[in-house]
């Protein structure tokens, strides 16, 4: 659970044979980064530090590798493997390696040419393909595809959220070169572009590092299709074993309308897509099903639900919590402060370029609580500050803002750049927590997101087994 004051009980692994080498076992890259739903395939490992590579193994037991020769192996996706994102690591003579993202999809999985890539055409796709690649250095990525006028295409590179070191810019050009969109960071710094077609006809995109940079660890996934794209929630927390309804937003989530007339088509077509949002009911039995973690720096004790939505071929994910949840009222001022009872976990989103969002708590002179925000850890295009107020909303007790001080160090990293802390209260009576964003903005975007969580000082243990050593190899030990 998230946001509790917890006693570490931290397991330090110390055996007299471990093994500690210069040079930790690491998995540097895989090539392709994923598999199709019921596929065969051929995998190559980048490792280093590792002495006899022999084997792997995957975070779910339906994908299968089969070593073939040198750092090849051969991969095998079952059919009842649900489309997402799972760990692998390699295995040596001398340990397991660090893990790195293997993704599953389930529309049709092309792999790049490397040994026509940078030369000759564009590679030809089909709409609602999943491309893995691989960028060189000084190398653009071109792929070709055929669409009508008005589909709404979204067009999405996985680079950063997959381990890669590609910091992608990518275009939309028309069949003329001219240029229709570029993106460069849409999702942190993995770009994205989501645009109805002018006009039907061929496009082709374009796909290049920031710096021109490339190699093995410049590898991509790079999504092609009008399918639905589900992108965050408002709540993006729900409660465990709660029945909640939660408003999705995303692209493509509903029917496309036809238009009534010319100037209405000629409006929409050529232009960006605007974020769709539909309502989602969630059971207490979905609720209940297997969890994880959510995959940011800092975020490895926030539980979240994997889900998977009708079409998607990504999965919705959401922040679950053990204590009451709700959503927040807007618009608020001091004086209209939403009350709240502690404990509890509030979502909502600061979609204002200067929203500020007022709760207020009753507490005991003395009173111990714990205040923890959620934004840059849910992929959220906000700096959450969270501050508190005396009842007027004049004196200001205290500020949180990033979390900086890194208590597990490479072993088990803590920061983070959301607010988090720990309060007194002065006396008793009423106070007020306001919630903001430092950045703003010049317009309007629903993509600011957050969770807060406020409770009493209750102990609670958790059990964290770390390695003595900051090696990626450090859990390892002779036989």
């Amino acid at each position: 659970m998230v946001i509790r004051a917890y006693i570490i009980v931290v397991c330090m692994i110390s055996v007299p044979l471990l093994v500690t080498p210069t040079e930790g076992q690491q998995l540097g890259s895989l090539f392709p980064a994923g598999g199709q739903v019921g596929s065969r395939g051929v995998v190559t490992f980048t490792v280093k530090g590792v002495q006899g590579l022999r084997s792997a193994r995957c975070s779910h037991p339906g994908i299968s590798f089969e070593h073939e020769e040198g750092n090849r192996f051969n991969v095998r996706v079952q059919d009842d493997v649900p489309v997402g994102f799972y760990d692998v690591q390699a295995i040596g003579d001398n340990g397991i390696t660090s893990s790195r993202t293997f993704f599953v999809t389930g529309r049709k999985h092309v792999v790049e040419d490397q040994q026509q890539e940078g030369t000759g055409p564009p590679t030809i796709v089909s709409l609602n393909s999943v491309v893995s690649g691989k960028v060189n250095k000084g190398e653009t990525d071109r792929y070709r595809f055929v669409a009508r006028r008005g589909d709404p295409i979204i067009i999405e590179c996985w680079a950063e959220r997959i381990d890669s070191s590609l910091r992608g810019i990518l275009e939309l050009r028309d069949s003329q070169g001219n240029r229709l969109a570029i993106n460069r960071g849409y999702f942190g710094v993995d770009a994205a572009i989501a645009i109805r077609i002018p006009a039907g006809g061929e496009y082709v995109v374009q796909l290049h590092d920031l710096v021109l940079g490339g190699g093995d660890d410049h590898f991509y996934r790079l999504d092609i299709g009008t399918g639905p794209r589900y992108l965050f929630a408002d709540p993006p927390v729900i409660r465990r074993g709660q029945e909640s309804e939660v408003e999705w937003f995303g692209w493509n989530l509903t029917a496309p309308q036809p238009t009534g007339t010319a100037e209405e088509s000629a409006a929409t077509v050529g232009r960006l897509l605007e974020l769709q949002s539909t309502t989602v009911r969630i059971t207490p039995e979905m609720t209940r099903a297997k969890t994880t973690a959510l995959r940011t720096v800092g975020a490895h004790a926030v539980e979240a639900l994997s889900m998977r939505l009708p079409g998607a071929d990504v999965p919705a994910t959401i922040t679950l919590s053990d204590t009451p949840v709700i959503r927040a009222n807007q618009p608020q001022t001091p004086e209209t402060a939403q009350r709240v009872e502690v404990p509890v976990d509030i979502g909502g989103q600061l979609t204002g370029s200067d929203e500020r969002h007022w709760y207020q708590i009753t507490a005991r002179r003395g009173e111990v609580f714990y205040v923890e925000g959620l934004a840059h850890r849910l992929g959220a295009p906000v700096d959450l500050a969270i501050s508190i107020f005396d009842s007027g909303g004049e004196k200001e007790l205290a500020t949180f803002h990033d979390e900086l001080r890194n208590l597990g160090g490479l072993r088990y990293p803590s920061a983070h750049l959301d607010p988090h802390g720990r309060w007194v209260a002065p006396e008793d009576g009423k106070y007020l927590f306001c919630v903001r964003n430092l950045i703003g903005g010049i317009s309007a975007d629903p993509r600011r997101i957050y969770r807060m969580g406020i409770r009493r000082e209750t102990a609670a243990v958790k059990l964290v087994a770390v390695a003595t050593s900051d090696s990626p190899a450090g859990v390892n030990v002779s036989r």
